[in-house]
């Protein structure tokens, strides 16, 4: 959640046929309103994508290390059945409709392609934990990165 009222739900896979296709890879966002228990389609992604991990996070405003705000990062999963090593973020505005939110594209994971991993941020450092690699081997490793990312 960015907020202690909204969940945010990203990609994954249809589990109906879609134009003659089981499990169709999904690119939508949906935001889920606790307050008036109802869910909404917000958006999309970079891609259509399953397997990912997401967390929120504070990041830079305007690239000033003074200026702090809200973002979201989503972390590797499966494209098309093969897996990523991308990572996007996105800063919902408050004032803005979060179909309005644009993806920035950030340093791809140091150790290679990941889905189903699990990832966590403590205040300060984000960790993306275990997974499956490109041949669906689970991965005991972690990886660490400083949690204040700059965007646009």
């Amino acid at each position: 959640p960015v907020n202690d009222k909204q969940i945010f739900v990203f990609g994954g896979l249809t589990d109906v046929v879609w134009e003659g296709v089981f499990d169709a890879f999904r690119n939508n966002t949906l935001l889920y309103d606790l307050e008036t228990d109802s869910w909404t389609e917000v958006g999309g992604l970079p891609s259509p994508r399953y397997g990912l991990a997401a967390t929120v996070y504070r990041c830079t405003k305007n690239l000033s290390p003074f200026e702090l705000q809200t973002a979201i990062l989503l972390v590797g999963g499966a494209i098309n059945e093969k897996t990523t090593d991308q990572c996007f973020s996105f800063v919902p505005e408050p004032d803005q409709s979060p179909v309005d939110h644009r993806w920035s594209l950030q340093t791809p994971l140091p150790q290679g392609p990941r889905k189903f991993a699990g990832i966590v941020y403590d205040g300060q450092y984000i960790f993306v934990i275990g997974g499956q690699d490109e041949s669906n081997t689970p991965q005991s490793s972690n990886q660490i990165f400083q949690g204040v990312y700059s965007t646009p």
